[in-house]
C-alpha cells in the first residue's frame, strides 16, 4: 500500500489530491465541500503535506509536518525500492521547490526533534524559506524520529489549524 501511494503521489499529485478530497466528501457528505481542509503528516507524510500545500494552495487551508522528509533523495534512507519512474519535476522532488512554485503556498508549519536524523534537512528548509521571505512556522523540540515525539507534536498541528480557522472570515 505505501509503495503504491508514494509512486502515485510522486507522479500524480493532482489526481491523488482530487481523489482523496472526493473520497473524503463521500464519507463526510457535504461538510467537506464547505469546510477548510488541512494537511498533516509525519516523516514521508510530512513531505506529502508540505509539497501538496505548495502545489495546490487553493485546495488546502494549511499544512503541518513533523520530522518531514524535505527532498526525494532522503527516501533512499527509508525505502528499499528505487525511485525509478518518479516524477522529475522539481516541485515533485523537493519541498522547497513545491513551496516556491507559484502561486504562494497555503500556510505551513513544521517541526523536528533534536535527535531526529532529518533535523539538518528541516533546519536547511527553514533557513531557505527564511531567506526567501516565505512565511512559515518552524520549531525544534526535544525528541527523535519516533511515535513518542509525534504523539506529543500533533498538538502543535492542531493549534496551528485552530489559528488558521480563527483567521478565516
Amino acid at each position: 500500500m505505501a509503495r503504491w501511494c508514494w509512486r502515485l503521489l510522486a507522479a500524480r499529485s493532482l489526481i491523488f489530491t482530487t481523489t482523496i478530497l472526493t473520497w473524503a466528501s463521500t464519507i463526510f457528505v457535504a461538510t467537506i465541500l464547505a469546510a477548510p481542509v488541512f494537511l498533516c503528516g509525519l516523516s514521508m507524510g510530512g513531505y506529502a503535506a508540505l509539497r501538496l500545500a505548495g502545489k495546490f494552495p487553493d485546495r488546502f487551508a494549511g499544512a503541518s509536518a513533523h520530522s518531514a522528509i524535505t527532498a526525494d533523495d532522503q527516501f533512499d534512507q527509508v525505502i528499499a525500492e528505487p525511485r525509478t519512474g518518479w516524477s522529475c519535476a522539481p516541485e515533485d522532488r523537493s519541498v522547497l521547490a513545491a513551496l516556491t512554485h507559484p502561486p504562494r503556498p497555503a500556510p505551513i508549519r513544521f517541526d523536528c526533534g533534536l535527535d531526529d536524523p532529518l533535523l539538518s534537512a528541516n533546519r536547511r528548509l527553514h533557513a531557505e524559506l527564511d531567506a526567501l521571505g516565505l512565511a512559515h512556522g518552524f520549531e525544534v523540540r526535544p525528541g527523535g524520529h519516533n511515535w513518542a515525539y509525534w504523539s506529543d507534536a500533533i498538538e502543535r498541528s492542531l493549534l496551528f489549524f485552530a489559528d488558521r480557522m480563527a483567521d478565516r472570515p
